[in-house]
């Protein structure tokens, strides 16, 4: 596919002109899943988007950072907070 080799070709110098290592277009998939997941986006849309056919090839683009946890503490905190306060 051209669009795919011109994408590799540019994201490749400009690896080379910033001095990143080993940065390839799918850690940027990996990368834009986690961010459309952090801004909320529904699991179909983010497979539809990522060009995932399966829910199993989406989990695996589907990791979990430090910020993650701490986002997902915090809702469980201010969940139990509002149903103990009742």
């Amino acid at each position: 596919n051209k669009k795919v080799s011109a994408f590799k070709k540019i994201l490749s110098n400009a690896v080379k002109a910033i001095n990143i290592k080993n940065l390839t277009p799918h850690h940027l998939r990996h990368f834009a899943n986690r961010i459309l997941r952090q801004a909320g986006v529904d699991n179909s849309t983010r497979r539809a988007w990522l060009g995932h056919h399966t829910v199993e090839i989406s989990d695996r683009y589907d990791m979990i950072v430090a910020e993650d946890s701490i986002i997902a503490r915090k809702k469980m905190t201010d969940y139990l907070r509002d149903k103990i306060a009742v």
